[in-house]
């Protein structure tokens, strides 16, 4: 039982190098089950100590979806919904691309780390969504190309992260370029995530002796910036009506050139949906 306990060794067991326990449950002098991440991966192993048998094996995520279906069935006050598990991991610096973390370890998404970076770089370089436009909209395509024609794939982007910087204070504190950020993260496609504060102007901390320390500054309840909240109020809630502004096909659209105009339309099943977008630069 011990060697199961062993990461290292479970790992090897797997043919793979390294593994994390992130289950564990143990029944003194009878059974230890352990289950582990790998690389993104289930494995679970069960240890017998009456029958004297160890195994360890992947684990489907698929397998374990009766047992969901089983409890929603004899819990429906308890349900959210009838859909199945839905898994959102982290893989450190993973963009936008369909690869075994998907495939093989049964993920529906990944967190897009690449999303942060370019529209850094396009509002630092260009100083709004319409001066930066054609960047873009070619980002912005070309995450489009790949989720809505895969109902198997998607992402989940943002701006700030715990582990790598404040968006609002990469863009030294200035609320309309904030706005615009905002705009670009809840209208990109796929899925979006908005770290605390984001909304609101939440300002960097002191860091110390862990560099990322500051992105975790208190939330700034007493001093809300009202015009950047509004502004993510309303984008969010126009997204949160259109399913097809994160799950729709793309397309720019010919608009005046202070203008970056786009429409998304969404056509599957009883969804019928579609919106067009026009924006201006900041006022």
């Amino acid at each position: 039982m011990n060697l199961l306990l062993d990461t290292v060794a479970a790992a090897s067991l797997l043919g793979e190098r390294e593994a994390r326990i992130t289950y564990l449950r143990y029944k003194p002098g009878r059974r230890l089950v352990v289950q582990y991440d790998v690389g993104g991966r289930v494995a679970v192993a069960i240890a017998d100590a009456r029958a004297g048998i160890v195994s360890i094996q992947w684990l489907p995520v698929d397998a374990a979806l009766p047992a969901l279906a089983a409890w929603k069935t004899a819990n429906p006050t308890k349900k959210l919904d009838d859909s199945p598990f839905w898994m959102t991991g982290e893989v450190f610096g993973h963009g936008v691309q369909k690869d075994a973390y998907y495939t093989d370890g049964g993920f529906d998404s990944l967190i897009n780390f690449d999303f942060q970076r370019f529209l850094l770089s396009y509002l630092t370089t260009s100083g709004s969504l319409v001066g930066a436009q054609s960047d873009v909209d070619q980002l912005y395509s070309s995450y489009a190309a790949l989720i809505s024609t895969d109902p198997s794939f998607n992402v989940l982007s943002y701006l700030s992260s715990h582990d790598t910087s404040l968006f609002f204070a990469s863009l030294g504190n200035q609320p309309l370029l904030q706005e615009q950020a905002g705009t670009a993260l809840l209208l990109a496609p796929g899925g979006v995530q908005i770290f605390y504060g984001d909304e609101s102007g939440r300002k960097l901390g002191p860091a110390g002796s862990d560099p990322t320390q500051g992105t975790r500054s208190d939330m700034n309840w007493g001093s809300f910036d009202a015009d950047v909240l509004a502004h993510w109020q309303k984008v969010g809630t126009f997204r949160k009506r259109h399913v097809a502004v994160g799950g729709g096909a793309h397309a720019k659209l010919a608009a005046p050139s202070n203008v970056y105009a786009f429409s998304r339309t969404l056509k599957s099943g009883n969804v019928d949906d579609a919106v067009v977008v026009a924006i201006t630069p900041p006022q």
